[in-house]
């Protein structure tokens, strides 16, 4: 599977950013296998986001939660690993909710481990992801 989101400059604005998030979403968006091979590429984009110091728009971060929701696996660690990553890095708290309602439901212990030391940091309110960065 071709990478199209790697090599992405690190430093750019989040305008331009917005729109290699939006290309990504169009690209993937039917795509449901390799999901973790996808996921790290919007890890990459996440990262890239996270260090602009700027929270994405609403429109995006409803976006990026609706593909999360239609590629989820609550009980594949690798995967559940890397949406923990972009949540942290974007602030998507629907999307953390859910996972947090959704608790009971998981079988893999290393995926309920994550989400239990998570909450200790975060608790139930993951909205800004600077909030312990700025300290």
């Amino acid at each position: 599977m071709e990478k199209k989101f790697l090599d992405i400059p690190a430093y750019i604005t989040s305008e331009k950013l917005e729109s290699y998030f939006e290309e990504f979403l169009n690209y993937y968006e039917n795509c449901y296998y390799n999901i973790d091979e996808i996921l790290e590429e919007l890890v990459e984009l996440s990262e890239i986001q996270w260090n602009t110091h700027e929270l994405i728009s609403k429109p995006l971060k409803n976006k990026l939660e609706n593909y999360l929701f239609k590629i989820i696996d609550l009980d594949s660690y690798p995967i559940m690993d890397l949406i923990f990553i972009i949540i942290g890095r974007l602030g998507l708290e629907n999307i953390y909710l859910w996972i947090i309602e959704n608790k009971k439901s998981i079988k893999n212990i290393e995926v309920i481990k994550d989400i239990e030391e998570i909450e200790k940091e975060y608790g139930y309110s993951y909205v800004d992801p600077y909030s312990n960065y700025w300290g």
